[in-house]
C-alpha cells in the first residue's frame, strides 16, 4: 500500500488519482477509513509528518511524500481559508480553517519537516510544480511506480476538497492549463502569506524546477 504524506492543497488528490488510474485502482481512502481498516491501496495522510505516519502503519508499506513549493501552498490555503474550504468532517487537525498566526507557524513547521525528509529521500518524493508542468517528470514518477503513462490523468481536476482553491472544477478535464505555480502572485501582499513564507527555509530552490 502506498501512504501519500502532504499538506493540505499541496495537489496530493490529483496525484492520488493519477496513480489509481495507473493502477486501474480505486480512488484513494482518507486516514480515517484507513485507521478504521478498510482496505485500500492509496492512503493519505495530509497535514501530517512522514515519521508519525512511518510509526502507525506496516513496515512493508511504503511512504511517500507529495511537496508542493510553500509560496504557492501557503497562497492556496489562504485562499481556501478565506473561502471557507474545509477538510474533511472527521480529520481532526483542522488547520486549514484555523486561520491564526500560531496555526500558520504550526503549517509551516509541519511543511519544513515534509521539506526536510523530501531532500533526504528523494526517490520517495513527488514534486507537485514538476509533476504538474513537465511531462517529462511525470512520465519518470509514473515509471519509478511501475505504472503506464496517461497524460490524460493529468488533465483532471480532483472533486475532493472542492477542486481547485482559485477555480474549483471549472479546470476539469484541462487541469494542465490552471497557472497552479503562479498562485503566489496573488497572494503575495498578504501579510499571512509573507508570514509564512518568513517562517520557512528553502535550502535548495532547484528541486521545484529540476529533481535529480
Amino acid at each position: 500500500m502506498i501512504h501519500l504524506v502532504s499538506m493540505f492543497r499541496s495537489g496530493h488528490h490529483a496525484i492520488a488519482a493519477f496513480i489509481a488510474n495507473g493502477r486501474h485502482i480505486a480512488d484513494p481512502v482518507d486516514p480515517a477509513i484507513y485507521m478504521a481498516g478498510i482496505e485500500g491501496e492509496i492512503a493519505l495522510w495530509p497535514d501530517q509528518t512522514p515519521e508519525s505516519v512511518e510509526s502507525w502503519i506496516p513496515c512493508d508499506d511504503e511512504v511517500m511524500i507529495v511537496l508542493r513549493d510553500p509560496e504557492n501552498l501557503f497562497a492556496s490555503r489562504i485562499r481556501a481559508a478565506d473561502a471557507g474550504i474545509s477538510p474533511p468532517v472527521d480529520w481532526p487537525y483542522d488547520l486549514i480553517l484555523n486561520n491564526s498566526r500560531t496555526s500558520r507557524s504550526l503549517t509551516a513547521d509541519i511543511w519544513q519537516t515534509q521539506y526536510d525528509w523530501a531532500i533526504a529521500h528523494p526517490k520517495q518524493t513527488i514534486v507537485f510544480p514538476l509533476w504538474h508542468a513537465d511531462e517529462s517528470y511525470s512520465r519518470s514518477i509514473a515509471s519509478g511506480l511501475g505504472i503506464p503513462f496517461n497524460a490524460g490523468a493529468r488533465d483532471r481536476v480532483a472533486h475532493d476538497g472542492g477542486g481547485s482553491s482559485f477555480d474549483g472544477l471549472a479546470y476539469d478535464g484541462r487541469a494542465r492549463q490552471q497557472p497552479v505555480n503562479d498562485r503566489w502572485r496573488l497572494m503575495q501582499h498578504d501579510i499571512r502569506w509573507q508570514q509564512m513564507v518568513s517562517m520557512v527555509r528553502v535550502h535548495d530552490r532547484s528541486i521545484f524546477e529540476t529533481w535529480s
